[in-house]
C-alpha cells in the first residue's frame, strides 16, 4: 500500500510541477511546447516507475477542459507480461479509491459546498434505510466508523466463484 501512495505521489506532483506556470492557466487551449515538454516529464515518470520492477503497470492520463492532452499506458496488465498497457486498459483500483474520494470530499468541504456534518440522508436521498440515513455523517463515511458492514468478503467471494468484476 505504501508503495502504490508513493508512486501516485509522484505522479501528481509531477503533473503538478509540469502544469503550474501561471501564463498556461488562463488557456483553453495548449501550444505545441507546452505539450511536448509535458509529454517528456510524463513519458520518463511513468517509465521510471514501470521499470524499477515494483509494479506490473500504469496508465497516465492528463485533461484541461474537456481535452486530453497527454494519454500513455507504460509496462504490462498481467503477470505473464503479455499484454502491454494502453490508455484504454482498465484497472481495478481497490482501496486507492479511498483516497481519491476522500480528497474529493476533503476539497468541497474546504470550498463550503460540502459539510462533514451532512448526514447521509441529505447525501443519498434514495438510500433505503432511513432511519439509519439520519444517523450516519460523512464524517463518519470518510473515517470509517458509520458501522456500516464490511461487504469486501461477499464481493470477493463471488468473483472468485464467477471470475466476474464487480461492479
Amino acid at each position: 500500500m505504501r508503495l502504490i501512495i508513493t508512486l501516485f505521489a509522484e505522479i501528481i506532483l509531477g503533473i503538478l510541477l509540469i502544469s503550474c506556470q501561471p501564463s498556461i492557466e488562463n488557456k483553453d487551449t495548449f501550444d505545441q511546447e507546452y505539450i511536448d515538454a509535458l509529454t517528456v516529464s510524463l513519458d520518463s515518470i511513468g517509465q521510471e516507475i514501470s521499470n524499477n520492477g515494483q509494479i506490473m503497470g500504469l496508465s497516465i492520463a492528463v485533461a484541461k477542459k474537456g481535452e486530453i492532452i497527454y494519454e500513455n499506458g507504460f509496462g504490462y496488465i498481467d503477470s505473464v507480461r503479455t499484454q502491454r498497457v494502453t490508455p484504454e486498459s482498465i484497472f481495478l483500483m481497490a482501496s486507492i479509491s479511498k483516497l481519491i474520494g476522500s480528497t474529493m470530499a476533503m476539497k468541497l468541504v474546504e470550498e463550503g459546498k460540502l459539510s462533514l456534518d451532512s448526514k447521509l440522508a441529505e447525501l443519498l436521498p434514495e438510500f433505503p434505510n432511513k432511519d439509519q440515513a439520519n444517523k450516519i455523517t460523512l464524517k463518519q463515511l470518510l473515517d470509517h466508523t458509520s458501522g456500516f458492514k464490511d461487504y469486501a468478503s461477499v464481493i470477493d467471494s463471488v468473483y472468485m466463484s464467477t471470475q466476474i468484476d464487480p461492479t
